[in-house]
C-alpha cells in the first residue's frame, strides 16, 4: 500500500497525496493488489473534496477493480454521498458498469443517494435490467422497508419490469416486499392483482405469507396478506404451514396474530417428519413460542363450555 493510498482514508489530505504525485512516490493510478484504486477509497469515504482532487488530476471515474466494481458502485452502496456520485458522473461515471456479479451502481438497497439519481437520471436507466440473480433495480427498490408507495409507482410505471417476473431464487416482488415488511408496497403491489399472483410459490413451495412473518412488522404484514385472500393454510414442500415457519423463527408476534385470524385448528398437523409447530418450537429452543404455543394447544382442548367461562 502505497502512501497515497494511507493518506486517501483521510477527508482533507490534498497537500499530502499532491506531493506524493508530484515526488511520484505515488500517482492517481496506484491501485492494491485487488485492483482497489485511490478512486475507489475516496469515493466510499463520503467526502467530496477527495474524489474532485483526484478526478482534477487524471484518476479514472470508472476505475475497476478485479471484482469489476467501479468508484460509482462504492459511492452509491457505500458512501451513499450523492455529491460524490454527481462528480463521478459530471467526470464520466458509468451508471451501466456492472461488476461479476452482472449488478451496475444502482444494483443495491435504496439509499438517499440511489433515489436522488433515479430521480435526476431517470430517463437514461432502464429499470428493467437484471443482474445475475435475476434482479431488476426494482427488485431491490421494493426489497427495501423504506421504499415509498409514490417512489415504487413512479418507477414501476415507466418500467418494462413486469410485476410477476422472479429472481434466480424463484421470488417475486411481492415476495420481497414482504419479506422487509413494507405494507404499503405490499398493498400496491396486491392492488395490481390482475397483473400479481398472491399464491405464487417460490420453488420451496413457500406463499408469500412465509414471507410476511420473517420481519419486524409481520403482524401488520400477515394482516394485508390475509385481508387481500393471501390463503393461510396453504403448504410447502415440507407440508409445513405458516405457524411451522414462524415457530422456526421463533416470531411470536407473527404466531399470535395467526391464532388470532383463525389457525388454531393447525396447531397440531404435522410436518414431513411428523412435528407439529409445538415440537418445531421446542427443536429450535425457542422458549418464549414454545411457551405460548403448549398453552395455546391446552386452551383449544378444553371443552368449548369451559374455554367460554374463561
Amino acid at each position: 500500500m502505497t502512501p497515497a493510498f494511507l493518506i486517501s482514508r483521510r477527508a482533507e489530505a490534498f497537500d499530502a497525496v499532491g506531493g506524493g504525485f508530484l515526488t511520484r512516490l505515488s500517482s492517481p493510478f496506484d491501485v492494491l493488489l485487488t485492483g482497489v484504486a485511490l478512486m475507489h477509497l475516496a469515493a466510499s469515504q463520503g467526502h467530496l473534496g477527495m474524489p474532485t482532487f483526484l478526478l482534477q488530476n487524471g484518476a479514472r471515474a470508472n476505475a475497476m477493480d478485479d471484482l469489476g466494481e467501479t468508484p460509482p458502485h462504492s459511492a452509491i452502496a457505500i458512501s451513499k454521498n450523492y455529491d460524490v456520485c454527481r462528480v463521478l458522473l459530471e467526470h464520466g461515471g458509468d451508471l451501466w458498469n456492472c461488476n461479476a456479479d452482472g449488478q451496475t451502481p444502482l444494483h443495491t438497497f435504496p439509499n438517499q443517494a440511489s433515489e436522488q439519481i433515479l430521480l435526476n437520471y431517470e430517463c437514461l436507466l432502464d429499470l428493467s435490467v437484471c443482474d445475475n440473480r435475476g434482479m431488476s433495480m426494482l427488485h431491490y427498490l421494493v426489497w427495501s422497508s423504506k421504499t415509498s408507495s409514490e417512489m415504487f409507482h413512479r418507477f414501476y410505471e415507466r418500467s418494462s419490469s413486469s410485476l410477476e417476473t422472479v429472481d434466480a431464487e424463484g421470488r417475486s416482488m411481492l415476495h420481497l416486499a414482504t419479506q422487509r415488511g413494507n405494507v404499503l408496497v405490499v398493498a400496491c403491489l396486491l392492488d395490481a392483482a390482475k397483473n400479481v399472483d398472491g399464491q405464487r410459490r417460490d420453488p420451496p413451495g413457500r406463499t408469500v405469507l412465509y414471507y410476511g412473518v420473517e420481519n419486524e412488522r409481520a403482524p401488520e404484514t400477515i394482516t394485508v396478506l390475509v385481508t387481500y385472500g393471501i390463503n393461510m393454510r396453504a403448504r410447502d414442500c415440507h407440508k409445513r404451514s405458516v405457524l411451522h415457519h414462524a415457530a422456526k423463527l421463533g416470531n411470536l408476534s407473527a404466531l399470535k396474530v395467526l391464532l388470532a385470524l383463525g389457525m388454531t385448528d393447525e396447531l397440531r398437523v404435522a410436518d414431513h417428519l411428523g412435528m407439529s409447530p409445538l415440537q418445531i418450537a421446542v427443536s429450535h429452543d425457542s422458549h418464549a413460542v414454545r411457551l405460548f404455543l403448549a398453552e395455546a394447544r391446552s386452551f383449544v382442548a378444553r371443552p368449548y363450555y369451559k374455554r367460554v367461562q374463561v
